[in-house]
């Protein structure tokens, strides 16, 4: 029996792809149901998807952490924040990706 060794492969861009949209998806069922739980100030929240975006800036490197912010930036818009708010959150979630460089002995500090 054969294996189609484009299956295997990790580095094409549709797994890549594959990897960004799960991690995505994961942020925002975390994020969305856990959204009323922990509020601080009437201004920003403690979400346990706080600890997804340098976890999988680790586990995946660069698709991993922007998928985490691409998640971020979706939940936000369905909770309905503000654009001022979903913008600097996008970012900051992007950021753990200084977390995948420092492994690579990459510094952006």
């Amino acid at each position: 029996m054969n294996i189609d060794e484009s299956r295997l492969n990790y580095d094409s861009y549709s797994s890549k792809l594959i990897i960004l949209i799960i991690c995505s998806i994961i942020f925002i069922i975390i994020a969305i149901p856990f959204r009323y739980f922990f509020p601080v100030l009437n201004i920003s929240q403690l979400r346990p998807s706080s600890a997804l975006p340098p976890a999988f800036g680790m586990m995946f490197g660069f698709w991993g952490a922007l998928g985490a912010a691409l998640g971020d930036l979706v939940s936000d818009i369905i909770i309905g924040y503000p654009l001022v708010i979903v913008v600097f959150g996008f970012i900051a979630n992007f950021f753990c990706l200084d977390i995948f460089l420092i492994n690579y002995g990459i510094v952006l500090i």
